[in-house]
């Protein structure tokens, strides 16, 4: 990246970004990974700046109540705050996948909360559980952290998740197994206030990759969202039921019918949900499907997961 590059990024943060250079932000944002990145990392800081200031303020309002206010360490730092915070205004939380910033980043739209953004650069290796048995942890079929190999490199970064096959440890009937699974329970009850209303949307994006294989064999790979409530985001066997038959509050599905066989190139996958009130909890399902019926079987050649974005977001429901 250029400094201009990063001057782009900035105004857009500042809300000082004009017509043109917005549309070459979108350009740039389409075409760099590290662009994307730089956006994420710049707008976590503001937000996390934003969040402290706002404490600040809260202080500031007391000492202006108090009848003999005067200068303390908290006032003189709600100050050095205040051009940074001033760099927040328009911020949009989360945007860092191409596809989504071009159609979601728009000025002045409202801000996102950042629920996960995973590319398995760091952080233990996913459970071979199953079903998640708690929030905030990968887990599914057999699965590694890998760096580059079978000439297919990271989306971004230096690592990836590689999927090895279609059962986990201790399946029962792993027989004609054929899905190679990947779950993440996120815990949502620190935004009731935000979903009450029914307003709140669970946006998902994923990419995904595979070695050459045969031109007789095909893939699909398939992203799915899961509203739950604490009940059955806390019971296994109720998980694995949700799953089944469609039993959760609201779920989303989107699929992407055929993989290539090009491992230079990675193919996004998204999705969205819009969460009902009741919402506690949100699972989110990644998978990469045998898809035709001569080549099932439990083992995965070369299949590649990278990059998994989730943001929180509010919408009107007449959008």
């Amino acid at each position: 990246m250029t400094p201009s590059d990063f001057e782009l990024i900035q105004a857009y943060l500042n809300g000082t970004i004009g017509a043109e250079d917005f549309e070459r932000l979108q350009a740039l944002l389409r075409g760099s990974a590290a662009a994307r990145r730089a956006l994420r990392d710049l707008s976590t800081v503001d937000a996390k700046l934003t969040e402290m200031a706002a404490l600040d303020l809260s202080a500031m309002r007391e000492l202006k109540a108090a009848p003999t206010a005067s200068s303390s360490p908290r006032d003189s730092r709600w100050f050095q705050w205040r051009p940074m915070l001033a760099a927040a205004a328009g911020l949009i939380v989360g945007l860092f996948s191409a596809t989504a910033v071009f159609g979601y980043m728009l000025p002045h739209s409202g801000k996102q909360a950042v629920l996960l953004n995973d590319g398995f650069e760091s952080g233990p290796a996913p459970l071979v559980t199953g079903a998640p048995l708690q929030a905030g942890v990968w887990s599914g079929d057999y699965s590694e952290v890998v760096s580059e190999q079978q000439g297919v490199k990271p989306e971004s970064g230096t690592k990836m998740l590689r999927i090895l096959r279609a059962d986990y440890e201790g399946k029962p009937r792993p027989e004609g197994s054929y899905v190679g699974d990947l779950y993440r329970l996120i815990d949502l009850r620190s935004f009731r206030q935000a979903l009450a209303d029914g307003n709140a949307v669970a946006q998902m994006s994923a990419v995904f990759n595979a070695a050459p294989f045969p031109k007789e064999e095909a893939y699909s790979c398939v992203v799915s969202l899961y509203a739950l409530s604490a009940d059955m985001a806390t019971n296994t066997a109720g998980l694995q039921e949700v799953m089944t038959t469609n039993g959760s509050l609201a779920m989303a599905r989107n699929r992407l019918s055929a993989l290539d066989r090009d491992p230079l190139t990675w193919q996004r996958v998204e999705n969205e949900l819009r969460l009902p009130a009741e919402t506690d909890f949100l699972l989110v399902h990644l998978c990469v499907v045998h898809a035709t019926k001569s080549q099932k079987r439990p083992t995965f050649d070369g299949h590649y997961i990278d990059d998994v974005n989730v943001t929180l977001t509010r919408r009107s429901a007449q959008r």
